[in-house]
C-alpha cells in the first residue's frame, strides 16, 4: 500500500511538472527576451549620447526586433533618425509616441524640438500649447507658450499663461511677481501706442 501511494504521489508530481513546463519555458524565454530588449535599448541610448551613429543604428534594430512599441524603444528609434540627419524618420517616431497616452509628452517635445530645428514657429507653437493643456504641465512647454505669445505681442495670453505655470508649480513666487510686472508693464505701454496710433488716425 505505500508503495503504491508513494508511485501514485510520484505519478501525478511527474504530471504537475510536465503540465507547468510549458509554461515555465514560456516565462523564462520572456524574461530573456526582456533582459536582451533592455540591454539592447540602453546600448543604444548610450550610443547616441556618445554620437555612434553606426551602433546606434544597430542597436535601435535589435530593440525593434526584440520589444517593438516599447516606449525606450521608440524613444531609441527617433533619438538615433535625429543622429543621423534623418528629420523625416525622426518626426514621424516622435508623432507615433505622441498618439500613445504612455509617450504622449515625450513625442510632443520631440516634436517640438524638430519644429524649431526647421525654423517653423507655427508648428512650434501648436506642440507646446498641445502638452501645457495636459493635466501636468511640463516646464518646456508652459516656458514656450509663454515666449511665444510675448513675441507676438498677446500681453493678456501671456498673462494668462503666467498665472497657469504659477499655479502648476512651474515657477515660484518672485519670479511669478518679477515677471507679472514686466508683462503689466509691457501691456500698458501697447495700450498706449495704440491709444497713439487711433488718435494719429483720426
Amino acid at each position: 500500500v505505500i508503495a503504491i501511494a508513494v508511485l501514485s504521489t510520484l505519478f501525478w508530481s511527474t504530471l504537475r511538472a510536465m503540465a507547468s513546463l510549458p509554461r515555465s519555458i514560456a516565462t523564462q524565454v520572456r524574461t530573456r527576451r526582456g533582459m536582451r530588449g533592455y540591454l539592447a535599448v540602453s546600448q543604444g541610448l548610450v550610443a547616441v549620447g556618445s554620437g555612434d551613429l553606426a551602433a546606434a543604428r544597430k542597436f535601435s534594430a535589435e530593440a525593434a526586433r526584440i520589444a517593438p512599441g516599447e516606449p525606450l524603444t521608440l524613444l531609441l528609434q527617433a533619438q538615433t533618425a535625429q543622429l543621423g540627419g534623418e528629420r523625416d524618420t525622426a518626426t514621424q517616431n516622435f508623432q507615433r509616441m505622441a498618439g500613445r497616452d504612455d509617450t504622449r509628452l515625450l513625442g510632443l517635445h520631440g516634436l517640438f524640438i524638430e519644429a524649431r530645428r526647421r525654423n517653423d514657429p507655427a508648428a512650434a507653437l501648436l506642440y507646446a500649447e498641445q502638452a501645457a493643456r495636459e493635466a501636468s504641465t511640463p516646464p518646456w512647454a508652459g516656458q514656450a507658450v509663454l515666449e511665444f505669445r510675448c513675441v507676438a505681442g498677446d500681453w493678456a495670453g501671456a498673462l494668462e499663461r503666467l498665472d497657469r505655470n504659477m499655479g502648476s508649480g512651474l515657477i515660484d513666487k518672485t519670479m511669478y511677481r518679477r515677471h507679472r510686472a514686466v508683462l503689466l508693464t509691457a501691456q500698458a505701454l501697447a495700450a498706449e501706442e495704440n491709444d497713439r496710433d487711433r488718435a494719429r488716425a483720426l
